[in-house]
């Protein structure tokens, strides 16, 4: 996925093609990040689209839905359909047991860079503690920022 992002990233559409567009998502899937575009990405990595080759991911089939997206998009995307982030009652059979919080731990272990280090150095208990206080304060913030 890295790879066709990066060769996607520099890839200029021609100004006459419309990629102005968002599929509709399939019911019970939740929306995808707020990210501002930085390539044609592929949006659509599910195990269907994928072609193997001795036991790897080779290549990208089906661009049918590649739009103005995001990197997290092609994350966010991929880690519905890999990691899968479902309940496993909806993911294809083969998926159901392998465990998607540790397979999501294992990609932020490999390609988390900085924000693995900065998790390890005690960033997560901060974000979990502001958390906490958001949903502690929420209804006197909300209220704050909606009266007239």
């Amino acid at each position: 996925m890295r790879a066709c992002d990066d060769a996607a990233a520099s890839f200029a559409p021609p100004p006459d093609v419309p990629l102005d567009r968002r599929p509709a998502e399939p019911p019970g899937i939740p929306a995808a990040p707020a990210c501002p575009p930085d390539l044609v990405g592929h949006v659509d990595i599910t195990p269907e689209n994928v072609i193997f080759r001795n036991g790897r991911a080779h290549a990208l089939i089906d661009f049918d839905l590649a739009t103005l997206a995001a990197r997290a998009d092609e994350v966010f995307n991929a880690m519905l359909w890999w990691a899968p982030l479902s309940d496993p009652r909806d993911v294809d059979r083969l998926l159901r047991d392998v465990g998607a919080p540790r397979r999501s731990g294992i990609r932020a272990e490999t390609q988390g860079g900085g924000r693995q280090r900065m998790w390890d150095e005690g960033v997560g208990e901060v974000i979990k503690r502001r958390e906490a206080w958001l949903d502690r304060h929420a209804v006197t913030l909300t209220a704050a920022l909606t009266e007239p």
